[in-house]
């Protein structure tokens, strides 16, 4: 009988690479399911947006009322008579630059200036450019990506 050992099992190499790797895989898709989780905040944030800029242009015309909405620091207030409510915006979403102090709608649903709103989105490395457009007697908005 010989005096050798027949070991099985992997060594302590084997068993850091296959570590190293789990772990390196397992950081890769953490990152993406990161930078999705931002995308859809900001997709969601900007729904909102729209449909309460929709709900605040048709008030105005059912009301007959004067309505809209400004931007303050982190947050846009939409007026509704003496009612208020705030959408705030996310982490990764902000405003930059435009002439964005207040924004009416008359009571024909029409806004009374052109009217620029621009945001900022961060999502992971990637820095993107909404700007929304209200035109001049126009209820209406173009949205525009840079």
């Amino acid at each position: 009988m010989g005096n050798s050992r027949h070991r099985q099992g992997f060594t302590l190499i084997e068993t850091c690479l296959v570590l190293g790797l789990f772990l390196s895989m397992t950081y890769i898709s953490l990152t993406q399911l990161n930078t999705t989780r931002e995308s859809l905040v900001a997709n969601q944030f900007f729904q909102n947006f729209e449909r309460e800029v929709k709900l605040q242009q048709q008030e105005s015309l059912i009301k007959n009322k004067k309505l809209g909405f400004r931007y303050i620091n982190g947050f846009i207030l939409f007026r509704e008579g003496n009612a208020q409510h705030q959408l705030f915006l996310p982490a990764n979403v902000s405003v930059k630059g435009g002439n964005y102090v207040e924004f009416t709608f008359n009571q024909n649903g029409h806004s009374e200036e052109t009217f620029n709103l621009p945001f900022q989105i961060t999502v992971g490395d990637l820095t993107k450019k909404v700007t929304y457009k209200f035109k001049f007697r126009s209820g209406n908005f173009e949205k525009e990506f840079s």
